[in-house]
């Protein structure tokens, strides 16, 4: 069986978005979000995201 995945990261960037191209053609996107966790006492959470 095939299963899919979806995550949805609600926050706020931490810089630019960087991209990187490549000779096939092809594009890599990478940035940086932070998300806030329900309880405001806890640090926010930080994902490094590559598209």
């Amino acid at each position: 069986m095939n299963y899919i995945n979806k995550v949805m990261l609600v926050g706020r960037c931490g810089q630019e978005p960087e991209l990187k191209y490549f000779e096939s053609g092809a594009v890599k996107a990478s940035i940086f979000i932070a998300v806030r966790p329900p309880y405001r006492s806890e640090q926010a959470l930080w994902f490094d995201l590559v598209a």
